[in-house]
């Protein structure tokens, strides 16, 4: 099968899974024992930590969660807690996680409008000052459309508000400046990595327990961590800084190969977007029939988010994409071949014109 659907999620590379069985051979403790083995655990999070300490530009502490939905509630809830009809200005574009957090805390949400692919701060500008809290991914995971993060962390750290910001598409694969962000979250099967791990990072300052039966990761969440899996995640994500821009390159001439490949029965978007995340506008047909099809013939796409079982979610994607029905979603890899793509390409073309015989065929009777 050709697997194009890497923002679902990426395979568990092979010596990540070599390395993980080693780790979780010999530290398989409890984090949290007392004695020596509990020790020997707390040191291997902690040269993790140091990893990510490395690998990101600020100074915010971790909490290790078991994916970027959990770090996305729970750092919801650390800005949040105790307040009452919190004020939240928040992009539309968000992942599903972000909205039922702030729906459980009755939060007043002002979206930012989104005009010719790009979400627009004006908004931003005159209520900052108003708010609690001010929430904006850096990559969308349907389209790959690139927010404005640098201009919004600005804004924030100006008018001290604490911004939290889902990198889980940028993580490893862009240039991510993290300095003028409170939080952010991430997980690991995003970049080869194990699933059923991920981390918050967020600014000491915001960190409470959030209840007195909580007795992990500062009384943020309970459950015993994978240490092993946190520390397989920070050691993948810092392996992949170096390569980041080759894989940028590689992966951009990927994407223009593939369109440069396709007949005018697809169609895509303009905007400044990560070439990792392909979203395509068939003319013909729907997405689901797109996904069924290529399906079909063992190529792997998507039509929306998997935490959403392949369905539309986010609230905005309308603003970009019409009509959305028509959408489906290739992402790509820096494990992408060129031949891949070229099938891919064959497949599509193929599938279009044979919209075109069944018309004719239609007509002729």
């Amino acid at each position: 099968m050709i697997y194009l659907d890497y923002a679902a999620t990426t395979p568990f590379l092979p010596e990540n899974i070599k390395l993980y069985s080693e780790l979780t051979a010999d530290y398989f403790y409890n984090h949290e024992s007392l004695h020596a083995g509990g020790d020997e655990v707390k040191s291997l999070r902690e040269a993790a930590e140091h990893y990510l300490d490395d690998t990101f530009t600020d100074n915010l502490t971790t909490i290790v969660t078991t994916s970027a939905s959990e770090a996305n509630r729970i750092a919801i809830e650390l800005y949040l807690y105790g307040k009452h009809h919190p004020r939240v200005i928040v992009s539309p574009l968000e992942h599903p996680s972000i909205f039922s957090a702030l729906e459980q805390h009755r939060a007043e949400l002002i979206l930012l409008p989104i005009e010719d692919g790009r979400v627009q701060l004006d908004a931003a500008n005159e209520l900052i000052a108003q708010v609690d809290l001010v929430i904006m991914q850096h990559t969308h995971s349907e389209t790959g459309l690139l927010m404005p993060v640098e201009a919004l962390s600005l804004l924030c750290r100006e008018y001290n508000v604490p911004y939290h910001c889902d990198i889980v598409q940028a993580a490893g694969k862009l240039p991510v400046d993290t300095t003028g962000m409170t939080s952010y979250a991430f997980s690991a099967h995003k970049f080869y990595g194990p699933k059923g791990i991920g981390a918050l990072r967020i600014k000491p300052d915001y960190i409470r327990s959030l209840n007195p039966h909580f007795h992990h990761e500062y009384g943020t969440k309970n459950g015993t961590l994978d240490i092993p899996a946190f520390a397989v995640m920070a050691h993948q994500l810092t392996a992949m800084q170096p390569y980041i821009q080759n894989h940028l390159t590689y992966t951009a001439a990927l994407k223009g190969q593939l369109l440069a490949g396709l007949n005018d029965a697809y169609r895509t978007l303009d905007y400044e977007m990560s070439p990792y995340i392909i979203p395509l506008i068939s003319r013909q047909y729907e997405g689901q029939y797109m996904m069924q099809r290529l399906s079909q013939e063992g190529i792997l796409i998507s039509t929306g988010t998997a935490c959403g079982h392949g369905t539309i979610h986010s609230i905005g994607l309308t603003q970009l994409i019409d009509p959305i029905n028509q959408y489906f979603r290739v992402s790509l890899s820096h494990l992408t071949t060129p031949g891949e793509v070229s099938q891919l390409a064959a497949a599509l073309n193929r599938i279009s014109e044979e919209f075109h015989d069944s018309r004719q065929t239609s007509a002729n009777r």
